[in-house]
């Protein structure tokens, strides 16, 4: 029970064993023991005395075992699973904070059910608010820890809720905030934290390293005789008198939730509820915090549906495209055959002007070095002639028509023999003079090669067609990427001649995410202007000569169809 004096606390059943009330709500203490030593007891009376006395705590208790207190006390029982009295995050810790300084409201804020880091995470978060709070409210107030060790290890790096809890140990007295750590493994708690405590409880311990904590703190006296300590019995050093002694602590009065599970079944008192008001401000915070990730949820949903959409709608563009490349093939055979038809009927036997066409054939073929004919010197071919009248004129001006076609269909496509020019008066294609994609039969023909990006001049060239500029147009219209990175990627292609990687693209086209490049890339390809390739250096980006080509004789497909489609 409480001590009749309101400045301490007893430990023990006779009342013997006093400890200030002020040292265990401000100051820094530790109490060890192996399992079933009777530290967790210790830990327990320790908090009766202080609730006997109306002083409320926090307990941030890590295996559920302080329930128990609410047999006698009006405790907040805050946790992660149906039985507390409300389930808790992050988003509680300062409303717990100021329940327990501005409200003081006992606390045990049960971490056993949280998954992974979540209960990490919340005693960083209400220790912290704690922390901030007290420094205004000032308020005695003691902070005590099951299984220290988790949050403090000797060894190894320190969560942000050790970092938190080693602050309020070396500082939160100044504030009127206190600790009390609980572990039974001594030597895996960081020492700079044992060695600051103003009282230590050390309960029985027969590891070797742990006792060799008790020998390096103490004595290695105190390192014998820790080993053969009983159940609930301690070696108790105080600071603040300078003493050590050995004391055997009382049982605690409330229910033992901790205890070993005996055969028999265990029947759970009665416990206290706590008032419905202290709830109201928990649970909407609870109920906010549903709200807002049903919103997110509901938000990302509506993400994921308008994702599938976008890629049904991408779906259906690819399957379009193929259609459409389906008919730019069906075009080009169609238009071979019309030429070819075309041509039969101009010179069909039917035509009226098929003999003075074959005639001029013949001239042009006796044409001698200069260009000139040779001249007939028989009589009779000298009178034909000279006797020409106007059907022959018309005849010759309907060749020369039908030659002139001839010739415009043939610039449009690259002569294959030089003779055709010199005869139409056309000088033979060099191939630093011809047009850059010279579409012929023969890729390999003079005057028909196709350029290779890899000559170093041809990006540009290849690029420089209306064609490919409606292709880069269409990509920047439908991308979801920004309009600017179809040209700057294209640029950024002519200007390197050759492929580079998509963080290259990135710090040339100024963007802030590769996603954004990589996703106007991808369009780009779609409409078979780039290319893409994953190398060991990672995605590389290149022009595509391929398709730029393919994109440039289906265009002049269409302008041959156009134009024989004219004629008829």
């Amino acid at each position: 029970m409480a001590s009749e004096d309101a400045e301490t606390v007893t430990l023990d059943a006779a009342g013997e064993v006093r400890i200030p009330t002020i040292e265990l709500l401000t100051g820094r203490g530790f109490v060890t023991g192996k399992s079933g030593g009777g530290k967790s007891n210790t830990a327990s009376v320790v908090a009766e005395e202080l609730l006997d006395d109306g002083h409320p705590l926090m307990i941030v208790d890590t295996d559920g075992e302080y329930y128990g207190l609410k047999e006698r006390y009006e405790v907040l029982h805050a946790g992660a699973d149906d039985e507390c009295d409300v389930q808790v995050g992050t988003e509680h810790a300062d409303k717990l904070a100021e329940l327990a300084l501005d409200g003081g409201v006992p606390v045990i804020l049960d971490v056993s059910a949280y998954l992974d880091d979540g209960g990490h995470d919340i005693v960083r978060a209400t220790v912290e608010a704690l922390f901030r709070r007290e420094q205004e409210a000032r308020r005695p107030f003691l902070l005590l820890v099951e299984e220290v060790h988790e949050f403090i290890p000797e060894s190894g790096g320190l969560t942000e809720a050790g970092k938190m809890l080693v602050r309020v140990a070396k500082r939160g007295r100044k504030r009127g905030l206190g600790f009390c750590g609980i572990s039974q493994r001594p030597a895996n708690v960081k020492k700079d934290v044992i060695t600051q405590c103003d009282w230590l409880c050390w309960h029985r311990l027969t590891w070797n390293n742990d006792t060799a904590v008790v020998g390096r703190v103490l004595d290695n006296q105190a390192a014998e005789a820790v080993q053969n300590l009983a159940d609930g019995e301690a070696i108790l050093v105080t600071d603040w008198d300078g003493t050590r002694r050995r004391v055997q602590v009382r049982r605690k009065r409330t229910f033992d939730a901790g205890s070993t599970p005996g055969l028999g079944d265990v029947d759970r008192p009665e416990l206290k509820s706590i008032g419905e008001g202290l709830l109201g401000d928990l649970t909407e915070i609870s109920d906010q915090k549903r709200e807002h990730e049903n919103r997110l949820a509901k938000l990302e949903a509506d993400l994921e549906s308008k994702n599938e959409r976008i890629a049904e709608l991408e779906r259906e563009l690819s399957r379009a495209r193929d259609l459409s490349e389906m008919a730019e093939q069906f075009t080009r055979a169609l238009t071979g055959d019309a030429v070819s038809s075309a041509s039969q009927r101009t010179r069909s036997a039917d035509d009226p002007t098929h003999h003075e066409l074959g005639d001029f054939e013949a001239t042009d073929e006796g044409a001698d070095g200069d260009g000139t004919a040779d001249t007939p010197t028989d009589d009779a071919s000298t009178g034909d002639a000279t006797s020409s009248d106007n059907t022959d004129t018309a005849a010759t001006t309907d060749i020369a028509g039908t030659v002139d076609a001839d010739n415009a269909l043939d610039t449009d496509e690259g002569s294959e023999d030089p003779a055709t020019d010199e005869a139409a008066g056309e000088p033979s294609s060099e191939a630093g003079e011809a047009d850059p994609i010279r579409v012929a039969d023969d890729p390999g023909g003079p005057g028909g090669s196709n350029p290779d990006p890899a000559d170093g001049r041809s990006y540009a060239d290849l690029l420089d067609m209306d064609v490919v500029r409606h292709e880069v147009q269409q990509a920047e219209d439908h991308s979801r990427a920004s309009p600017t990175y179809a040209k700057g990627i294209i640029a950024t292609l002519i200007d390197e001649g050759g492929p580079v990687s998509q963080r290259t693209l990135l710090s040339r086209v100024g963007g802030s995410s590769t996603d954004e490049v990589t996703t106007m890339a991808t369009t780009l390809e779609a409409m078979r202007t780039v290319e893409k390739e994953h190398t060991d250096e990672g995605l590389m980006i290149g022009i595509d000569p391929d398709g730029v080509r393919e994109l440039r004789e289906t265009s002049l497909g269409r302008e041959r169809t156009r134009s024989l489609a004219d004629g008829f």
